[in-house]
């Protein structure tokens, strides 16, 4: 196997041709959301350990930043870092425009795919847009290459897959946000793409006492790979590990925190990146987890068949299918044709987007917001 960094996948068009010579050393899943069309890099930077909070975008003061006439303060990105015993990232946090004191806001932590920054799934996703409609803040670390050379977020490093790790790193982001800002805790929400998506799945999975409920896009199930060589085969055809047996591990990485994490799942048909069969894991291994959650055995009180299916057409003219199981959307899958490994909705010439796709920031709005803990 090669040792070259992948190239780069081409979006609006089948994204993502695979590329079975990419690099694949300890720590590198080269294949995953790699840059898009220009190969740039936006914003981020490698991680420190200051406090300092700067405004990101020059726009004056923000909320907390301390000092001025605060009557009315527009919305718009900081930089700053969080270090604590977890570790040390350097994040963005986009806070809405606000007028007075505000009220306690959701939060949505952000997590990227491989060669991208948080600037990057930030536009990618247009989730300021969303941020000032909804009234939201939004946290986007970025993974810095000391930490993994393209990039990744390591979901699939036996120590990141449980309380500890880069799990723990991400969660203590969204904790120390909550406690810094005007949020309500039981809104606090975790959506990734690719690398970012898997990251989000073992969130989900163990960190249940965090999280309202979380979205998948173009990723992995919890427990997908234990290593490199597993991880880029599960990318390619589909997680050999059980679903029932990654829910049991994930009831007890929840430990004594009762309840589950709803989850969206989104996956390109045409994905040739992180195949369309991990879609099918997800939701199989995220059923099991709610069946456990229910009367603690997985013994089918939940139904695997979705309690409805429906077909649509984008504006963009790609078609999808969305399936929701279980009561009150406790799972819901959105399969989308012709999308490749790319983020649907997002706009043209952006890192890894289809702009022909469904609207995908907005559906991980709608289904966050019919969830909170």
């Amino acid at each position: 196997m090669g040792t070259g960094k992948p190239r780069p996948a081409r979006v609006g068009s089948n994204a993502g041709r695979r590329s079975l010579g990419v690099a694949l050393s300890l720590g590198v899943i080269g294949a995953v959301a790699c840059r898009g069309h220009d190969g740039g890099t936006a914003g981020g930077g490698e991680d420190g350990v200051s406090a300092t909070t700067g405004d990101g975008d020059g726009r004056g003061d923000q909320p907390g930043d301390g000092g001025g006439d605060r009557a009315t303060t527009p919305g718009g990105w900081r930089d700053a870092s969080y270090s604590g015993p977890e570790g040390s990232r350097s994040y963005r946090l986009y806070v809405p425009a606000t007028t007075g004191t505000p009220a306690a806001r959701p939060l949505v932590l952000l997590l990227h795919g491989c060669s991208q920054t948080a600037a990057d799934v930030a536009a990618a996703t247009r989730i300021d847009e969303l941020a000032e409609r909804r009234q939201l803040l939004v946290v986007a670390p970025t993974q810095p290459s000391t930490a993994n050379p393209q990039g990744c977020w390591s979901w699939y490093v036996p120590e990141n897959q449980g309380r500890a790790g880069e799990a723990a790193l991400l969660a203590a982001i969204a904790a120390h946000v909550a406690a810094t800002e005007a949020i309500d805790a039981g809104r606090v929400y975790v959506a990734g793409f690719s690398a970012g998506g898997a990251m989000a799945a073992i969130l989900a999975s163990c960190y249940v006492d965090r999280f309202a409920a979380a979205a998948i896009h173009s990723g992995l199930m919890f427990e997908a790979a234990t290593d490199a060589m597993s991880a880029f085969a599960a990318m390619g055809s589909g997680t050999t590990r059980d679903p029932a047996v990654a829910a049991a591990d994930a009831a007890e990485c929840a430990g004594t925190s009762a309840g589950v994490v709803p989850v969206l799942v989104i996956h390109g048909r045409a994905d040739t990146v992180v195949d369309v069969a991990n879609a099918d894991a997800t939701v199989a291994e995220s059923l099991a987890v709610a069946d456990r959650a229910d009367d603690g055995a997985d013994n089918g009180s939940v139904s695997r068949t979705p309690a409805t299916t429906t077909s649509f057409t984008a504006a963009g003219g790609l078609s999808y299918e969305v399936a929701r199981y279980g009561a009150a959307r406790a799972v819901e899958r959105v399969l989308v044709t012709g999308l490749g490994h790319a983020w649907s909705g997002g706009p043209a010439g952006g890192s890894y987007t289809d702009p022909n796709g469904p609207d995908a920031t907005s559906m991980v709005w709608d289904f966050f917001a019919a969830h909170a803990r």
